[in-house]
């Protein structure tokens, strides 16, 4: 738990006080370690996560508009690459 913790505090020091990027870059991807279990049938291949719907707010992110905004203030998400079309998030 003490981990857990070390890896957020030096997270959130990382992007918002020193603003190193690959710094909190890494922090996140341990942190996302620890709270996510990948397994079962995953293969990396995306298929199953094809239909995940990501939300800011509360809010939908279902236009490239919207998801590019997001992305400025949420730089750790640029791994995700939505499913469009014209403009809209399927």
């Amino acid at each position: 738990m003490i981990y857990f913790i070390c890896l957020q505090a030096g997270y959130l020091f990382f992007r918002y006080i020193v603003r190193f990027q690959q710094a909190s870059q890494f922090l996140f991807d341990l942190i996302k370690e620890q709270v996510f279990i990948i397994g079962g049938a995953c293969r990396h291949s995306g298929r199953c996560c094809s239909k995940i719907m990501l939300y800011d707010s509360a809010k939908p992110l279902n236009t490239m508009t919207n998801w590019r905004d997001f992305l400025k203030q949420n730089s750790q998400y640029q791994s995700f690459v939505p499913n469009h079309y014209q403009g809209h998030i399927s």
